[in-house]
């Protein structure tokens, strides 16, 4: 019994971990973007690679347009990565670097995934004379 406690905590706390990583509310792409074109494969899951990781959409049925998104990001920097979803516009999430997450999401796969890269802007030092 008391193993069955230690999974079900153990999956618990796994779960909450992969909701932090992947969060609403991430800016919409700008410049210094990339995008994806979703490609439907034979097992009827559609694929979404990028440069720094991918984006995999699974649906319960072929014209569902409601099931799950899983995003990865194998890069080292934090990413924003936008899909379209059919009556509320642009989503866009965080990922994290090295992170994958799951969410519940309602996708249009006909439209391409964003992914937005950080800026990083050069070091600038001053000398305080």
């Amino acid at each position: 019994m008391q193993l069955q406690y230690t999974i079900v905590l153990s999956f618990l706390a796994t779960a909450i971990n992969a909701a932090l990583t992947c969060v609403e509310g991430a800016p919409l792409p700008e410049n210094n973007q990339e995008r994806s074109w979703f490609s439907r494969q034979s097992n009827g899951i559609h694929v979404a690679s990028f440069s720094e990781g991918y984006a995999n959409f699974a649906a319960p049925s072929l014209d569902s347009k409601e099931g799950v998104l899983e995003i990865a990001n194998q890069g080292v920097l934090r990413l924003s990565v936008c899909v379209l979803h059919p009556t509320r516009g642009l989503m866009c999430y965080w990922v994290n670097s090295g992170d994958t997450c799951k969410t519940n999401a309602n996708v249009d796969t006909n439209w391409d995934v964003k992914v937005s890269y950080p800026i990083l802007l050069p070091l600038v030092r001053s000398r305080l004379t």
